[in-house]
């Protein structure tokens, strides 16, 4: 150890030749490390997580309210990704209108949007998971349609999941008419869709549970369960962008 600090201290330090030498290696080193982290931040995914109602609107009211089951799930959720160095994550605000929120995400570098709902039913045995895909003819839908698999794969086994569009057409006195249909339903129909859908990204509307089916309530309306299930969102995410 004596021998090469002797050795290092003799060195002729004030060559020319020697400080080319440390200053083009000093260079290679830093300009290895800023590329790397600027590869991270571009690989990095930013995703949009959207939960339905909040503040004064309560959404389904059934044994539990709908946004405060979206509430939760939300928190969890983001909580997850932003622990996770893939993913920036973005939170719409709640107490907005979805008008406004719709707006928020079309002005964000967002790729992907999971606007997260409840369910209700004035039938207390209705019961399950349904993803609104974006309607065919939108630019995003093939897109859509996949992240929705994503999601129903990662949920298979725990409920009954159906992936399909939900649609509206207005009538006269401020009343809809709504029409479900499959994914091979390609038909062009002059109906509208979740506002949401908007947003210009690849979007998908989920519905967790049905806040007035007793068994839902009682396998995702808690703590235990709202971790368990932004777990599989979580996973349906990372499915998507192909992560393992």
């Amino acid at each position: 150890m004596k021998q090469w600090l002797e050795k290092i201290r003799s060195f002729e330090w004030k060559d020319p030749m020697v400080i080319i030498l440390v200053c083009l290696l000093v260079f290679l080193v830093t300009g290895t490390s800023i590329k790397g982290c600027l590869q991270m931040t571009a690989e990095r995914k930013t995703v949009c997580i959207d939960g339905a109602f909040g503040g004064s609107f309560k959404g389904y009211e059934g044994i539990v309210n709908e946004a405060e089951v979206t509430g939760k799930l939300v928190d969890e959720l983001a909580a997850l990704l932003e622990k996770d160095r893939d993913f920036i994550v973005i939170r719409t605000d709640r107490s907005k209108t979805v008008s406004e929120r719709v707006e928020m995400i079309r002005n964000t570098d967002a790729s992907l949007v999971l606007s997260i709902h409840a369910d209700g039913s004035l039938d207390p045995s209705a019961s399950g998971m349904r993803n609104s895909v974006m309607k065919t003819g939108d630019v995003h839908r093939d897109d859509s349609i996949r992240f929705a698999q994503c999601i129903a794969d990662a949920f298979s086994g725990s409920l009954d999941v159906h992936n399909g569009t939900m649609l509206y057409k207005p009538l006269e006195g401020g009343v809809v008419s709504r029409k479900d249909t499959d994914l091979t339903d390609t038909t062009v129909y002059t109906y509208d869709t979740w506002s949401i859908m908007d947003c210009e990204k690849v979007t998908v509307v989920s519905d967790l549970c049905y806040v007035t089916c007793q068994k839902d309530v009682d396998t995702w309306c808690h703590e235990e369960g709202y971790r368990k299930a932004a777990g599989l969102y979580y996973r349906a995410i990372r499915n998507y962008y192909g992560l393992q």
